[in-house]
C-alpha cells in the first residue's frame, strides 16, 4: 500500500500539521513560506478512503486476487491510494 498524504479525523501527519500552520499564519497575517514553490503537486487522500481501500484490498486478497497474474505482474501487488484532487502546496497554505 502506497498512501498519499493522509488527512482527516485522528490523523496527525503532514497535511494536518500543514493546515494548522497555514491557519496560524493566516491569523497572524503572515505569509507561510514552503520549501518548494506553491505549484508543487501534493497527492492527498482522506482517512475514510484509506480505510475503505485497505478493506477492499484485504477482501480481494482473501478471495484469491481475481485478475492478478503473478507471472506478468509480479508476486506482490502495489496499490497507490490517492484521491482525485489536483492539490498543490499553495492550496494547502490558503486553508
Amino acid at each position: 500500500m502506497r498512501l498519499a498524504f493522509t488527512y482527516g479525523k485522528y490523523d496527525s501527519k503532514f497535511v494536518s500539521k500543514g493546515l494548522v500552520l497555514a491557519r496560524v499564519y493566516k491569523h497572524l497575517g503572515e505569509e507561510l513560506k514552503w520549501l518548494w514553490t506553491k505549484d508543487l503537486k501534493v497527492n492527498t487522500v482522506h482517512v475514510d478512503d484509506v480505510a475503505r481501500a485497505l478493506w477492499a484490498a484485504c477482501e480481494w486478497q482473501a478471495k484469491g486476487k481475481a485478475g492478478w497474474d503473478a507471472s506478468t505482474m509480479g508476486a506482490v501487488p502495489t496499490f497507490n491510494i490517492v484521491d482525485h484532487t489536483n492539490t498543490n502546496q499553495g492550496q494547502l497554505a490558503t486553508h
